[in-house]
């Protein structure tokens, strides 16, 4: 069950409606205080997983790390279980359902524009090129080399895991170490992820073409010359990224933003039988081996505890 959380949006403001979010866990990634589990757990896990999951073992410092994409639910009761795992991180998958008021491509132009990533670094947001020419983008740059706890991953034109038929708008929040401390394997199955994602995440109310205007305006007074003018519009055009909020709060600490996270309806209950993605497979192989390295930011002292 759905619900809309904060105040209704301003009266004399064109109606938006709300974006509507499946939820789902996306990628877990589990330390054990061991380097090798026993047999029959391990193949246990092989069985559930459905194929041996990526894994890094430090016999040196008597740790392993185990990354699942898209667990169910046997699988969490399987590593409660084990009572030895415990959670490093957490990727909530945030789809948005088909709306007619909006295409794919606007609703995520529609995330860009009011989806704020609290306790963040100001820095650049990382855009990648999709193989299908879309735009993804981090909002945290190698976020697992640079010790971030927090990260959002934002694209559009891939299919759903929900819904492998269904092109959708789509952004995971990526939580390590402290945010998900309080957070035992035994607690995801019932996570709510509404609360989860608005912790660290609030959406705002933002009028990026209004705003751009103005500020226009205001390098058009302060400039010297028509050309200086036109040459800095088009250097912040270019170079600003202010097609996303984030960046705007960035570098604009003087704007005003309002917190409105009615501008979308997030559950309080998972929904299950996502499928995983072979490119995403991959992703978690290089993060684990890159967690494996000795220099990593996991310390493997403050899970073993």
């Amino acid at each position: 069950m759905s619900r809309i959380i904060s105040a209704a949006v301003k009266s004399n403001k064109p109606p938006i409606f709300p974006l509507i979010f499946d939820c789902y866990i996306d990628t877990i990634i589990v330390f054990f205080p061991t380097s090798t589990l026993p047999r029959q757990d391990w193949n246990l896990l092989r069985t559930l997983y459905g194929a041996t999951p990526h894994h890094h073992r430090n016999r040196k410092m008597g740790y392993m790390l185990v990354g699942f994409q898209c667990p169910q639910p046997d699988m969490l009761r399987a590593l409660t279980r084990l009572n030895s795992g415990k959670l490093y991180r957490l990727d909530i998958g945030c789809d948005a359902r088909h709306a007619e008021d909006y295409t794919v491509e606007e609703q995520h132009r529609f995330l860009k524009e009011h989806m704020l990533l609290m306790h963040r670094t100001a820095k650049r947001i990382l855009e990648i090129e999709n193989e299908d020419t879309t735009i993804g983008c981090y909002y945290c740059p190698h976020a697992h080399i640079q010790g971030a706890l927090r990260d959002i991953c934002l694209y559009w034109g891939l299919n759903s895991k929900l819904d492998p038929l269904n092109i959708c708008a789509h952004f995971d929040l990526r939580l390590r170490g402290e945010p998900i401390r309080h957070l035992g394997l035994d607690r995801l199955e019932h996570l709510d992820p509404s609360g989860l994602v608005l912790r660290h995440i609030r959406f705002v109310e933002f009028e990026r073409r209004q705003w751009e205007r103005k500020l226009f305006r205001k390098v058009m007074k302060e400039a010297r010359s028509l050309p200086e003018a036109t040459a800095l519009i088009a250097y912040m055009k270019r170079h600003d990224q202010l097609d996303y909020v984030q960046r705007v709060h960035d570098q604009h600490q003087r704007v005003t933003l309002h917190t409105s996270n009615d501008l979308v309806m997030l559950p309080d209950t998972l929904t299950w039988g996502a499928t995983r993605r072979k490119s995403k497979e991959k992703a978690i192989y290089n993060e684990i081996n890159a967690l494996g390295m000795d220099d990593c930011i996991l310390r493997g002292q403050e899970y073993a505890s």
